[in-house]
């Protein structure tokens, strides 16, 4: 998992499903293990190709959505966020 290969913590508020065809994640923060916060979104939306998904089980990305991106780099003395 993503999370234990680069020791972060990754977390969200909420996780939903608007549309059949749509995900959506709010306030998703991923934090460096003791570390600055790296990335904050206050909301990212992903819609997909449904049928793709249920009939070949290929996850096709159709569009994604990002509000209020936030990227920090953060380096003191010789420990860094990024």
């Amino acid at each position: 998992m993503l999370s234990k290969q680069y020791d972060l913590t990754i977390s969200y508020d909420a996780l939903k499903l608007p549309n059949l065809n749509e995900i959506e994640v709010c306030n998703l923060n991923v934090i460096p293990l003791q570390r600055d916060t790296l990335f904050t979104l206050h909301r990212l939306n992903i819609q997909f190709d449904l049928w793709d998904f249920l009939l070949k089980r290929d996850f096709r990305v159709l569009q994604v959505t990002a509000d209020r991106p936030e990227i920090h780099f953060v380096k003191r003395d010789s420990i860094a966020n990024y």
